[in-house]
């Protein structure tokens, strides 16, 4: 006669399965963290760097910027719009960006002047010089390459049942 039996550790299979979904959530959450803050280096990084891509200031807009004692630089009239970008996580999402309630010394709010630079504007003849963008697209080949979140379940579910993976 044939007999069955367990083997292994029963009690450590049943707590993965009933908790599996919430060790996903809970480990997921310091990649959203380290993505986000790295979203926003980089995107201060990718605007000081001024890409060549972008197309020059006019001669007359940077000669105007640099009488009024503002910074010739592309996206840089002051410091204000970079100083807000800002990258932060929450519910199990990364969010990179200027802050959308920022505002200028003039009041202006600098999200509205991030998507006109983002985009450009015809009615104001003014060029897209995209930051957000490319920040986006390099994060996601980051993500993939890095296998970012299988980093952080495999850290969880070692500390968690202590199985090495």
């Amino acid at each position: 006669m044939l007999s069955v039996g367990k083997s292994g550790d029963w009690a450590k299979a049943k707590l993965l399965s009933t908790t599996l979904k919430s060790t996903m959530k809970l480990s997921a959450d310091p990649g959203f963290s380290s993505l986000a803050l790295k979203g926003e280096s980089l995107m201060k990084r990718y605007i000081r760097k001024q890409p060549t891509s972008w197309p020059a200031l006019s001669t007359k807009y940077k000669q105007g910027k640099l009488r009024q004692g503002k910074s010739d630089k592309m996206l840089i009239r002051t410091s204000s719009m970079l100083l807000s970008i800002k990258g932060f996580s929450a519910n199990s999402n990364a969010y990179i960006g200027v802050k959308r309630n920022a505002e200028n010394d003039e009041g202006e709010k600098l999200a509205n002047i991030a998507a006109i630079m983002e985009k450009g504007s015809k009615v104001r003849n003014i060029p897209a010089r995209p930051f957000i963008e490319p920040v986006y697209k390099h994060l996601i080949r980051r993500i993939e390459k890095d296998g970012l979140f299988h980093k952080y379940l495999k850290m969880e579910m070692e500390r968690k049942y202590g199985i090495k993976l």
